[in-house]
C-alpha cells in the first residue's frame, strides 16, 4: 500500500478545534489488515459547537471494530474489504474580518465599506509561513449561504490558504486563511455562484441583467469575460486558465460551446463547438474534459432525460475526442496524468434525483470499454457532484441511507475509504485536497464548512 494511503483520518468539525474545547479528531487502524485491538478516538464534546463523533477500526482487506471508550461504535460498510471509518464533529467559531463592500462596474473591485478589503490570494510577500493544514482549519465551521447550486456546483473553493465563498447573505468573499484577511468580490445582488480557484487566479458565476456572466480575478483587477455568445456560465479554473460554458443565444437550452480564456493574453478560444450543447467542463493544464450532448435528439442537457458522452481536448497536441460509450455520461473531472473521473446514470432515474449513478475513472488517453466502475452511488435529493485532485477522487453517496464521504484512487479505484457522520446532517459538495477534504455540512440551521483531514 502506498504511503499515501494514510493510516490516519480526523475530522476537524471547527476553526480550531482544541481552542475552542472540541477534541475533533479519530485515530483509525492502518490501511489494510487493521489490528484488532486498535481504537478510535472519538471527537469529544467542545464548548463551542462541538460534538462527540463515532468510530471504528480496520481497513481494506481487514476486519472492522468498534470505536473505544469513547466512541459510539458504528460498523465498516463492506465494499471489496472493510472500510476504514472516522468519526465526524462540527460545529464551531469562525473568525470574520469583515464584510462590505460594492462592486464597482462590470471589471471593478470591490471598494470596502466595512473590514478589511485588501485581502488577495494568500503566500504574498510578508505573511507568515502558515502550513496548508492549518489554513484548513480556519475555513472549517464558517457559514455559507443555504441556496445549494440546482446543478451541484459547490459555493465555495479552496487553494492553500485562500478560500473563495459565497457567504449567507449571498456575497462572494476571497479570504487569506493565514491573515483573516477578505475581499468581497461580488455584492450580494449580483447572485454569484460557482467559484473556483488555481493558482493566481479566482473564477465565479453572476448574474447581470438576467444573464449569467462569468468573472475572473487575477489578484489585481476584475475582468467580465465577453464574446461572441449571449450569456455564460459553468467555470473552472486551472494554472492561468479558465474553462466555461457560452450559449450562442438567450435560450437555455439552446447551442452551447466550451470556450477558455487564457490570463497571460487575453485571449480566448473555443474549445468545443458545433452543434448541440457542450457543457460541465473541467480543466488541467494538459485535458479540458466535458460533456457532449451532440448524439441527444434534443441536443441538450434536460432534467429528466438526455443523452451525452465525454468529449476531450488534448491541450497539448490539439487533439479532440468524444468517447463514446452506451447510455449517459455527464459532469467529467479530471486529475493528474490524465485521470478521469464521471458519472454515468441509469435511464430508469431522473437526473435530479441522482439514483441509480454509477461512479467510473477512466484515462483521457484510453478507450472507454477500459473504464473502471468504482461505485453506485446516490446523493438524493441533492446534486452532490465528485471532485478531483491529483490522484484522488472524493464523493458522497447515500445509497446507505445516510451520507458517506468517501476517498479513492485513480490509480487504485476499488480502495475505499469513508467516513461516517453524525446523525441530521447532510454532506455536499466536497473538494478534494491531498491531505483533508472540505466539504459542506447542511443541517436544519444552514451550511457551514467541514474538514475531513486524512
Amino acid at each position: 500500500m502506498k504511503a499515501k494511503l494514510a493510516a490516519r483520518i480526523a475530522l476537524v468539525g471547527s476553526a480550531f478545534a482544541a481552542a475552542n474545547g472540541c477534541a475533533a479528531s479519530e485515530d483509525i487502524g492502518s490501511p489494510r489488515g487493521a489490528r484488532a485491538g486498535e481504537s478510535a478516538v472519538a471527537g469529544g464534546a467542545g464548548t463551542v459547537g462541538g460534538a462527540a463523533g463515532r468510530g471504528v477500526v480496520g481497513g481494506i482487506g481487514g476486519s472492522s471494530q468498534e470505536g473505544g471508550a469513547a466512541g459510539g461504535g458504528g460498523h465498516a460498510a463492506a465494499y471489496g474489504g472493510a472500510l476504514s471509518q472516522a468519526g465526524f464533529a462540527s460545529g464551531g467559531i469562525s473568525a470574520n474580518a469583515g464584510n462590505g463592500g460594492q462592486t464597482g462596474g462590470t471589471a471593478g473591485l470591490s471598494g470596502g465599506e466595512a473590514g478589511e478589503q485588501t485581502a488577495g490570494f494568500a503566500g504574498g510577500a510578508g505573511e507568515p509561513a502558515v502550513d496548508s493544514r492549518t489554513c484548513a482549519q480556519a475555513a472549517s465551521g464558517i457559514a455559507i449561504t443555504p441556496n445549494w447550486d440546482p446543478l451541484g456546483y459547490a459555493p465555495y473553493a479552496l487553494l492553500d490558504c485562500t478560500l473563495a465563498y459565497v457567504d449567507t447573505d449571498g456575497a462572494l468573499e476571497l479570504r487569506n486563511l493565514a491573515t483573516g484577511s477578505e475581499r468581497t468580490l461580488a455584492a450580494s445582488e449580483e447572485l454569484a455562484s460557482r467559484p473556483t480557484l488555481a493558482p493566481g487566479v479566482v473564477a465565479w458565476e453572476v448574474q447581470i441583467d438576467g444573464r449569467s456572466q462569468v468573472r475572473v480575478f487575477d489578484g489585481t483587477r476584475t475582468t467580465t469575460l465577453t464574446g461572441a455568445f449571449d450569456h455564460a456560465g459553468e467555470p473552472r479554473a486551472s494554472d492561468g486558465t479558465v474553462v466555461f460554458t457560452a450559449w450562442i443565444g438567450e435560450d437555455p437550452t439552446g447551442d452551447t460551446d466550451v470556450l477558455l480564456f487564457d490570463l497571460e493574453t487575453g485571449n480566448t478560444e473555443v474549445v468545443f463547438g458545433g452543434p448541440a450543447q457542450q457543457r460541465f467542463a473541467d480543466v488541467t493544464p494538459e485535458f479540458v474534459a466535458a460533456s457532449d450532448f451532440i448524439e441527444d435528439p434534443a441536443g441538450h442537457f434536460d432534467e429528466r432525460s438526455s443523452l451525452s458522452d465525454i468529449a476531450l481536448f488534448d491541450r497539448r497536441s490539439g487533439t479532440q475526442t468524444r468517447r463514446i460509450r452506451e447510455g449517459k455520461q455527464a459532469f467529467p473531472v479530471l486529475g493528474e496524468n490524465g485521470a478521469l473521473g464521471y458519472l454515468e446514470w441509469s435511464a430508469s432515474h431522473p437526473e435530479p434525483k441522482f439514483g441509480g449513478f454509477t461512479l467510473l475513472v477512466g484515462r483521457a488517453e484510453g478507450a472507454p470499454t477500459d473504464d473502471v466502475l468504482v461505485r453506485v452511488i446516490q446523493s438524493d435529493p441533492k446534486y452532490v457532484r465528485p471532485a478531483a485532485h491529483g490522484d484522488y477522487l472524493d464523493f458522497v453517496d447515500r445509497s446507505s441511507g445516510a451520507p458517506l464521504l468517501y476517498r479513492t484512487h485513480f490509480d487504485t479505484p476499488h480502495e475505499l475509504y469513508t467516513t461516517t457522520p453524525l446523525d441530521s446532517v447532510d454532506l455536499l459538495g466536497p473538494v478534494a485536497l491531498p491531505e483533508f477534504t472540505l466539504l459542506g455540512i447542511a443541517r436544519t440551521t444552514g451550511i457551514e464548512l467541514g474538514l475531513v483531514a486524512r
